[in-house]
């Protein structure tokens, strides 16, 4: 979703998709953690989630059910995760969904919505570095 530091192309056909600040706090802050699986009854860690070859990440070792909602979710409570980044995390994830659900929008208000989510990625990457340890 975003590269470089800056806002690249948002992939409309696949929303859900964890974003890559996501996957770096979850990389960093949760690696040990686990994620449920309701079918299953049964908890993974997130190095234990698997992917396939239509691009589908997050996936339910044992019963492949997409458990990317229930990934974000322990982003987002996770307390290894600083809450303002946290919250900024958020912010960056409500702002895209937008941007995505409005881009059809004639080009001023797409305009804003992009600058909305450039802002919002800006204050997300500066709380990481001010988080990160030394």
């Amino acid at each position: 979703m975003f590269g470089a530091g800056g806002l690249c192309h948002v992939d409309c056909r696949r929303p859900r998709v964890l974003s890559t600040e996501e996957r770096a706090l979850l990389f960093l802050h949760c690696g040990d953690h686990t994620v449920e699986c309701a079918p299953c009854a049964s908890s993974f860690r997130l190095s234990e989630l698997g992917s396939d070859l239509r691009g589908r990440t997050n996936l339910c070792p044992q019963c492949r059910q997409d458990l990317t909602d229930g990934v974000r979710a322990h982003l987002y409570k996770c307390d290894m995760v600083s809450e303002e980044v946290r919250r900024r995390a958020q912010a960056v994830r409500v702002a895209s969904e937008r941007l995505v659900k409005e881009s059809s929008e004639p080009g001023d208000a797409s305009d804003v919505l992009r600058q909305d989510v450039g802002t919002a990625l800006q204050a997300l990457q500066e709380a990481m570095r001010r988080s990160s340890p030394g």
